[in-house]
């Protein structure tokens, strides 16, 4: 790949006292989703045992959890599920991956046009002109837009492909009506079973929701969702254009290679901040009552509290989280700027 091929999608002739024009407002969407499916591909697996620590059943002092950690939990997945169980649940999130991000940088570049202040938008396109704190400040509400455009979306998906990630971890079944059990429910009723842990199909999951609690079962969660990403997504595009400023001012790096090693900070910033609340989250969206937790995190955050678990718990699932998140990021990142120098130059 050219060394220039990244990182000139929006350059134009910078006019002091002129907004910078922006890019088709289609091809950020489309190029979103070119992004978000490179970054499902690399980092799914990671994903899976993040879900898996962040949720696998509570032990008293002194047991032994199921998981000891990121490796004990990415070995035993391999062993017991082979690769097909580090990719269970993709496809929801590939299903879902060019709308997801597609509104995600759509997000962000319509909040480039509201928010950005010509100095913003030049501070952006323009290297040699540091960022000022009212620019970062601008580029945050920029990436708060993308985040609270992808969320609703986003919420549902991982709805799914959590339960799916979880299923074998959780012994959950369904009957030959549909229904979703698991555990010693599940025994009880082993001559209706259907399906096993290991064999639930994504139509049999997204069924089998609808019909423990219809819409609002399916869409469990999705307000933690909003709140997680209208936050994370804030820290993740800030991080992005100043660590790909400071890069590439250094010269100690190609276009390319800054776009990557920016990308990748970019996914580690949103997760340290986001963790927290997603751990809540996925404890929330892999519950299979419909009546448990019914102030959605707040709920499980007390129910954690009253267990005594320490607050370092809400940070179960950083590690795999954080590399995860690098790699996809910066596919994610080098997607984007590739389709979008591929798209404006045929504009040219």
């Amino acid at each position: 790949m050219p060394d220039d091929i990244v990182g000139t999608a929006a350059e134009v002739v910078l006019d002091d006292n002129a907004p910078e024009p922006s890019p088709p407002m289609a091809y950020r969407f489309l190029a979103g989703g070119v992004g978000g499916g490179w970054s499902v591909v690399v980092g799914h697996p990671m994903d899976t045992i993040k879900v898996k620590l962040q949720t696998q059943r509570r032990v008293a002092i002194g047991e032994v959890p199921l998981y000891t950690g990121t490796w004990d939990c990415t070995r035993k997945t391999f062993v017991t599920e082979g690769v097909r169980g580090l990719y269970r649940g993709v496809t929801m999130p590939l299903i879902g991956t060019v709308p997801v991000f597609a509104m995600c940088f759509f997000g962000y570049g319509l909040g480039q046009d509201l928010f950005f202040s010509p100095s913003t938008g030049r501070a952006v396109k323009n290297v040699e002109q540091p960022f000022t704190s009212r620019n970062l400040i601008e580029i945050a509400q920029g990436g708060a837009l993308a985040g609270l455009a992808m969320a609703p979306i986003i919420g549902v998906l991982e709805r799914t492909k959590c339960m799916l990630q979880v299923a074998n971890q959780e012994k959950m079944y369904f009957t030959q009506s549909g229904e979703l059990v698991k555990g010693a429910k599940a025994s009880a009723l082993a001559g209706e079973i259907a399906s096993t842990p290991k064999n639930i199909t994504l139509r049999e999951m997204c069924v089998g929701l609808y019909k423990q609690g219809g819409v609002r079962s399916l869409c469990r969660g999705v307000p933690a969702t909003l709140g997680r990403d209208t936050v994370a997504t804030a820290f993740y595009f800030v991080a992005y254009e100043v660590v790909k400023k400071e890069l590439t001012n250094s010269g100690l790096v190609n276009p390319t290679v800054a776009t990557l090693l920016a990308g990748g900070m970019a996914g580690v910033a949103n997760w340290l901040v986001a963790i927290p609340v997603d751990t809540l989250k996925s404890n929330l969206q892999v519950s299979t009552s419909p009546t448990a937790y019914p102030q959605g995190i707040r709920s499980v955050f007390k129910e954690m509290r009253a267990n005594g678990e320490p607050l370092r718990n809400l940070y179960r699932g950083l590690t795999p989280a954080l590399l995860r998140a690098f790699p996809s990021n910066a596919a994610c990142f080098l997607g984007f700027e590739w389709t979008m120098s591929m798209l404006m130059g045929e504009k040219k």
